[in-house]
C-alpha cells in the first residue's frame, strides 16, 4: 500500500502540555517517539493516532497547511490546540451550533485529518494505537536496552 519510505503519519500528545500536539511523519513509530524523548524532553510522547499512508509527506503537508493556524513555531510541526477552541481555517458555515467539535479536540484533529485524506485520495489505514502504545510500553519493559538484547 504505501510507497514512500515514511509509511505513518501520526499525531502525538506531549503529556505535560495536552494542548501540545505534534504532526508528522515516520516509517518506525516507536524509534521516533524515543527519538523526541531524548532531544531534551522531560516527559516522552504518546501516540495519539497512528495511520499507515499511501503518500505519507503529502499527507504531513496537507495536515500542516490544515491546521497552519495553530502552528507553535513555524519551524516545528508542534500545533497547539485548546478544548472548546475552533481551528482558524474551518469555515463559520461548517460548524453545527447544537453540537461542539472542538471538546474532544484529538477526535476533532484526527477526523479533520483523515477528511483531508480522504479529499486528496491518500489511501489510508488507521492503525490500533492503543495496542501500539501498549506493545510499545512492553517492549520498553522486555528488552530496556533494545531488540539487540533478544
Amino acid at each position: 500500500m504505501c510507497e514512500s519510505k515514511s509509511d505513518y503519519l501520526y499525531i502525538m500528545l506531549y503529556p505535560m502540555n495536552n494542548n501540545m500536539i505534534k504532526i508528522g511523519i515516520t516509517n518506525d513509530p516507536h524509534r521516533r517517539m524515543k527519538d523526541l524523548y531524548s532531544t531534551s524532553m522531560p516527559a516522552p510522547f504518546k501516540i495519539s493516532h497512528l495511520w499507515h499512508v499511501s503518500d505519507a509527506r503529502r499527507a504531513e503537508a496537507l495536515s500542516h497547511d490544515y491546521f497552519s493556524g495553530h502552528r507553535y513555531n513555524g519551524k516545528r510541526e508542534f500545533f497547539e490546540i485548546y478544548p472548546g477552541e475552533q481551528p482558524v481555517n474551518i469555515p463559520d458555515e461548517l460548524i453545527n451550533p447544537l453540537t461542539n467539535p472542538y471538546e474532544n479536540g484529538l477526535e476533532f484533529i484526527a477526523d479533520k485529518i483523515m477528511e483531508v485524506m480522504d479529499y486528496y485520495s491518500i489511501d489510508y489505514e488507521i492503525m490500533d494505537n492503543q495496542k501500539y502504545q501498549t506493545w510499545y510500553e512492553n517492549g520498553k519493559k522486555l528488552f530496556p536496552n533494545g531488540p539487540k538484547e533478544f
